[in-house]
């Protein structure tokens, strides 16, 4: 599904996080497989404090969605992070700046084959 996004408050945000190397990065590695934010940090070799506070930025400003969160029998919870688009078209013309999704088909997540000690929600 595509959709051009007509709200002008959004495109600036958009522009913002593609013109970033770091959020970019992010954004990229996120389409498809949903991960955890030490799996992006490693992947791609960012500070993982820094990672986790663009993942953040990303969230509150809806290019990224939390996709699931495995709790682990010792407790400990993982969050899995997924964008929300598979392609973005970034045009400029007379009336401005256009920008246009291409929105990825969410999976979803309920159970763990294969390993007790984990549940997903």
């Amino acid at each position: 599904m595509s959709l051009l996004i007509e709200d002008r408050s959004l495109c600036p945000v958009i522009f913002e996080a593609f013109s970033d190397k770091t959020y970019r990065d992010i954004l990229l590695t996120l389409i498809g497989e949903p991960k955890a934010i030490h799996q992006v940090a490693e992947e791609k070799q960012i500070p993982l404090g820094s990672c986790y506070r663009k993942v953040h930025w990303l969230c509150d400003h809806g290019l990224v969605k939390l996709a699931r969160i495995t709790i682990f029998a010792n407790g400990k919870k993982v969050a899995y992070y997924h964008s929300i688009f598979s392609d973005v078209i970034i045009s400029f013309g007379p009336e401005g700046m256009n920008v246009k999704l291409d929105f990825e088909k969410f999976s979803s997540y309920c159970t763990v084959p294969g390993d007790p000690d984990r549940r997903t929600y």
